[in-house]
């Protein structure tokens, strides 16, 4: 029986022997090591295709070729292709990874299918073969790898109406190794892009206060352009504005077109028995072309409001209105215009439509200026209630800005109201903001905006973030809305702009706020008696401070600083007047303790070299719970603004004879 179970035993031992030579033959024998790929490169692999692009089948890809030898008694020749993607800083990143494996050695060129749009890869190749030995299949060890290619992908571009004349264009948001590229836009009303300047996009218009959004769940950036001509088709593409000599790309993405949307006017015309008539007027498409065959023939749909069903084709007409009976009822209809553009019958633009919004027939309002938005503190149910309050939500970083939701003649809230709002960090900046201190554009207030109060809208509010702690800033905001009206006999757009309104946001410290907010620098000084003497002793000294005094702001080094307010002597005149001056709290302000503060004054030895930092730290334990109330007896309150005392002397006892002390 054990001589059995040996021989079982030696002839597993053999048969895994036997297979493990079989798999795993490549160091067997001393053979030739396999050679790296060389001069692996970009090139086109069929003809009328680019090397980088998008097809049906390989999605996005690039073309590769290569140079390589493999030695002459190889069986099989086979390459593999690695790629190393550069990720956006919200994905994960990938390793190097195995991308396409086993690609026949006798190929010269290799698609590399299947990647990212937008996406920059590192790309190498290595080397293998098969030989035989002694009637034995091996399989040499894989070569180093190839010279790395750097290449970008194709650019996805995606654009689409959102609006009667905004258009929202989509694309990848590339990241190289040293951050988010840059790039040029393009928007031409021709598809050669004749004429054509660029928008230049750069990290600075980038971000969640920016012109472009990024998407980060679609890893696209968002773009909203106001187009110039509604019903107009429009030629869009995207160049990277990448300075790297080592990356392979394309000079522009594919060209993607749009049309904006045709705009409608509706006008009651009369009531009649049978139903009300309106007339639908519209802005005729503007093409471009000069051709005398092109034909624009216009289609009029019907829907049915809060209805599933497809709208229904009402007529075709040559000319820009037509006119429709609404027969009386609870039922609300909506209009569509569709423009066919033909050039001798063929379709100019196919594939793009060129129609107007859903439009619901109702008399038009009349153009006027939006009134300024009206900012306020807080918005309460009742008085006492408060819903929101701009001061308990202010923040180091962040301010909440409230205003009242503004309504139409007949009282109900307009909701075509959109806001331009600006940060604005120098006041000379305010009348003429530069565009970088523009953080919203065109911004509608959506239901995360609104403030509600039982079942009714009263006010929005807007969250501006990323701000400085203990910093002024100057927040402006204009309403706007537009009107659809004739200019030189066309139906246009015409955008109408309220005056603005001004908020002072002055940041809280992000340092602990459980105690009075008591200025970094108040006015302390060593008090002088009658002979204009420091009131100092061997073992005291006198000190004083004030209960009110004035501070005007620097902007230059962005923190407020004391200004003398009172008067040295009758005929002296101080630095700044508080009366007739505006104390705004932009400029100048003024401070005050309150009855109810104390001051603590500790003091330490001065030794050379002392920092700020070790003063913060000082204990302040020599003088405790001293009031603020004035006991000044020489003050002359005829002297100050207010005719009122606010000198506070302040006496520190039990000092050491022949010695610098510094307080605090």
């Amino acid at each position: 029986m054990t001589r059995a179970k040996r021989a079982i035993g030696l002839i597993l031992i053999m048969s895994l022997i036997i297979q493990l030579n079989i798999i795993n033959t490549a160091w067997a024998i001393d053979a030739e090591p396999q050679s790296a790929p060389s001069k692996l490169r970009i090139e086109p692999q069929n003809p009328g295709e680019p090397a980088i692009g998008y097809s049906e089948f390989d999605k996005y890809y690039v073309d590769f070729k290569w140079n390589v030898s493999f030695p002459a008694y190889s069986i099989s020749k086979y390459l593999n292709f690695y790629v190393q993607e550069i990720p956006k800083p919200y994905r994960a990143a990938k390793p190097r990874t195995l991308k396409a494996k086993d690609v026949s050695g006798n190929l010269d060129s290799y698609r590399l299918k299947d990647l990212n749009s937008g996406t920059i890869y590192y790309v190498d190749a290595t080397a293998y073969h098969t030989y035989t030995e002694d009637s034995k299949l091996y399989k040499s060890a894989e070569s180093p790898a190839s010279n790395r290619v750097k290449v970008l992908t194709e650019i996805d571009v995606d654009a689409y109406s959102v609006s009667t004349n905004k258009i929202k264009i989509e694309w990848d948001d590339v990241w190289n190794t040293s951050g988010r590229i840059d790039y040029k836009l393009y928007i031409s009303e021709n598809g050669n892009f004749t004429n054509t300047p660029p928008i230049y996009i750069g990290k600075d218009q980038i971000g969640p206060d920016k012109p472009v959004k990024v998407n980060e769940s679609t890893g696209k950036l968002e773009y909203i352009h106001t187009a110039r001509d509604p019903g107009r088709v429009y030629y869009i593409r995207i160049e990277p504005d990448v300075n790297d000599s080592e990356l392979k790309k394309n000079p522009y993405s594919p060209t993607v077109i749009v049309s904006s949307y045709i705009l409608v006017k509706t006008t009651k015309i009369a009531a009649t028995d049978s139903g009300t008539i309106w007339k639908l007027e519209w802005s005729p498409v503007v093409t471009g072309l000069s051709d005398s065959n092109i034909k624009v023939k216009y289609q009029i749909y019907r829907g049915q409001v809060d209805s599933s069903d497809l709208e229904q084709y009402m007529a075709a007409v040559d000319g820009t209105d037509f006119f429709v009976t609404l027969p009386p009822g609870e039922v609300e209809h909506y209009f569509i215009i569709r423009a066919i553009v033909t050039r001798d019958g063929l379709d100019v633009y196919e594939g793009i439509k060129i129609e107007s919004e859903r439009i619901i027939v109702r008399e038009q309002e009349t153009p006027s200026y939006p009134a300024a938005p009206v900012l306020v503190d807080k918005f309460e149910k009742a008085p006492g209630e408060t819903i929101i309050s701009y001061d308990e939500e202010l923040k180091p970083n962040s301010a909440t800005i409230l205003w009242k939701a503004p309504t139409r003649g007949d009282g109900q809230v307009d909701n075509d109201i959109t806001y331009d709002i600006w940060i604005i960090d120098d006041p000379n900046l305010i009348d003429n903001p530069p565009e970088s201190k523009k953080i919203a554009w065109n911004v509608s207030m959506g239901s995360s905006n609104q403030i509600i109060s039982g079942d009714a809208l009263i006010g929005y509010k807007y969250v501006v973030s990323n701000l400085t702690p203990n910093s002024t800033y100057y927040l402006k905001i204009v309403a706007k809305k537009q009107f659809i009206e004739y200019v030189d006999d066309i139906l246009q757009n015409v955008e109408y702009i309220s005056d603005p309104a001004i908020k002072v946001i002055i940041t809280p410290t992000d340092e602990p706020i459980n105690q009075p907010n008591v200025p970094a620098k108040p006015p302390l000084k060593v008090k002088k008696d009658s002979d204009g003497q420091n009131m100092v002793t061997e073992s005291s000294v006198t000190i004083q401070i004030k209960n009110l005094w004035y501070e005007e702001y620097n902007f230059s080094e962005n923190k407020w600083e004391y200004i003398r307010t009172e008067k040295l002597h009758y005929n002296d005149v101080p630095p700044f007047d508080p009366q007739p001056s505006v104390v705004d709290d932009v400029y100048y302000r003024k401070v005050s303790y309150d009855s109810g503060v104390r001051i603590n004054v500790g003091c330490v030895e001065y030794r050379e070299g002392m920092s700020y930092d070790e003063l913060k730290y000082l204990p302040a334990d020599k003088v405790v719970n001293f009031p603020v109330d004035p006991n000044d007896p020489w003050e002359n309150p005829d002297l100050n603004p207010d005719g009122k005392k606010h000198n506070v002397d302040i006496t520190v006892a039990g000092l050491e004879p022949i010695k610098c002390m510094l307080f605090g």
